[in-house]
Parts: C-alpha cells; structure tokens; sequence
C-alpha cells in the first residue's frame, strides 16, 4: 500500500538516505533523481516549498508499463548499509514515512516517477503542484544496473539541461571606459 505525504521540498530537491550519509558524492546523474553510495537526491521543479511523495515497497520489480501519468521515470539499484528515510534539504526527516530497512543483500532496487514539475519551475510554492511516486524492492546480488532514464518527456534535469551555459558571445572587455580625470562620460 503506498503512503502519500507532503515534503517540503528546498532548492530543487529532496532525498532518500540515512540522516549520516554525505548526499553530496553523486555518483550517477538522472531526470528524476541522483545516486551515490546509499542515497538517491530527488530532483524538483519548484524552488522550494510542499511536493506530493509516495512510496511503495514491493517483494520483486515491478512490471513497467509506460503510463502517460508520469512526465520522467528513473529506474537504478542503490547499494545500502543503513535504513533509509526521507529528508529534507534541511535535514529534516520526514517521520511520516516508515523507515527503509536495509534488504539481506544490501541493495535496493528504486524506480522514481514524476509529474507536474514544468508547472511551477523554480517557484517558492503553499500547495504541492508536482507528484512523486517512488516504488523500491529488494535486490538480488547479480542485480546491478546503472541508473537509466525508462521515460522522459518534460524536459527538466535530462543530462541536456544540466550542462554548464554557453560562454557569452559578448566581450566585456572591448565595452569597458576608463576614466582617467575628470567627471566620467559614457558611452553615449
């Protein structure tokens, strides 16, 4: 049975981990969410404020079925040694949701869907307008896979969009005026 709640999301993202683990060594880059050693980083739309979150904990792998609802699906395998939670940018861990525990394998496998994140990009929001439904099993030994995207239609967090911008055609250089006495004139 899947338990819904709201997270309060901040600067983009919330995520899947044990309180002790360092989210910052991002070792795979998804749509939907980022993995490392034991963590997953959710991406959001909106800025900050609630999204919609449910979790599901299934005995096997579910069957994949392309369902319009979702906007972006994430599938990976994530190697863990301590039970996992929902936490806030912040470090608040959501105590709605049940603890993960730590499968007797030591890997879960985590397939992410999304919707709604275009709806409010990069919004601060009072009412949750993106839905995310993570559903994890536990994972045999021989079940390693690296994060792969199963669906992508919004067009937020792909690999795309997460490269640097392009260098300005623009030299500041040949625009700069010095002033060498007397009151500065512009150009103009």
């Amino acid at each position: 049975m899947t338990q819904w709640f709201n997270v309060e999301a901040d600067y983009h993202q919330f995520t899947l981990s044990s309180p002790e683990t360092d989210t910052t060594a991002v070792r795979e880059i998804g749509s939907v969410f980022d993995t490392g050693a034991g963590f997953a980083t959710f991406h959001t739309g909106i800025a900050c404020g609630p999204v919609t979150v449910g979790i599901d904990l299934v005995q096997a792998p579910p069957q994949w079925s392309d369902s319009s609802e979702w906007d972006n699906v994430d599938e990976a395998i994530l190697a863990v040694t301590t039970p996992l939670r929902i936490i806030t940018n912040a470090g608040k861990v959501q105590d709605e949701f049940e603890q993960i525990e730590v499968p007797p394998s030591g890997k879960l496998g985590i397939r992410g869907h999304v919707s709604g994140r275009a709806v409010a990009w990069d919004l601060v929001v009072e009412v949750p307008t993106e839905k995310f439904w993570i559903v994890m099993w536990p994972a045999n030994e021989a079940g390693t896979k690296q994060l792969f995207q199963r669906r992508a239609s919004d067009g937020l967090w792909t690999p795309e969009s997460q490269q640097e911008e392009p260098e300005s055609e623009i030299d500041i250089s040949e625009d700069a005026t010095a002033r060498v006495s007397g009151p500065v004139r512009w150009n103009g």
